[in-house]
């Protein structure tokens, strides 16, 4: 009889921590600050990113906008999500960011009459590399970009810039969902290969 109960105590034993495991499996599961783990609510797939932890202080969202940022390391990503939109308010909203980002490096007239030139221009090796790609199904745009330790573009001195980026957009059609991608590195890791990593963006079928 005794051993018995022993038996009956081991089994309760065995299927409490079986049972305490998969509910910590399960809640670990559900709060994960992994930027992957974030990105799974809008069925999108981005290998590598289960490494960049949430800044959860620094979400910003609204019922068809989402802002965050993700740090692993030296490197930042940050993301701004728009829902519930078609392809071609996509391509509207991309063409104006484009428009924003050039517009930072155009040449602009000299403050006062009897400064040394007439403009004033960024000088050519800190105006950003414009390049086509295809991500997922999506053809885009991205920039290499030099940007402040605030992540501003537009620096044109070697003393403003800290950051080198790649800037890009993608677009989900059916999800109906548009992927503002910002990768952040100390300028001086920048290396071109890391489109490659952006490009490993999946939008899940």
């Amino acid at each position: 009889m005794e051993k018995k109960n022993k038996l009956i105590l081991l089994s309760l034993i065995f299927f409490l921590i079986l049972f305490l495991l998969h509910f910590s499996i399960n809640y670990n599961t559900k709060n994960r600050n992994d930027l992957q783990a974030y990105l799974n609510k809008f069925k999108v797939s981005w290998k590598g990113t289960e490494n960049f932890i949430v800044n959860v202080s620094l979400i910003q969202q609204t019922e068809n906008e989402n802002k965050l940022m993700a740090i692993n390391e030296n490197k930042i990503i940050r993301l701004e999500i728009l829902t519930k939109i078609d392809e071609k308010t996509a391509e509207d909203y991309i063409r104006n960011k484009k428009y924003i980002t050039d517009s930072l490096f155009l040449s602009i007239a000299a403050p006062y009459p009897d400064f040394i030139t007439n403009t004033l221009e960024c000088p050519e090796r800190f105006k950003p590399e414009v390049k086509q790609t295809k991500i997922d199904d999506f053809e885009t745009t991205y920039y290499e970009i030099f940007a402040t330790d605030r992540l501003i573009y537009g620096a044109c001195a070697e003393d403003l810039i800290k950051y080198k980026a790649i800037l890009t957009w993608i677009y989900c059609e059916k999800g109906k969902s548009l992927f503002q991608v910002e990768l952040f590195m100390p300028k001086d890791e920048f290396k071109e290969d890391y489109i490659n990593f952006i490009k490993s963006f999946e939008c899940k079928k």
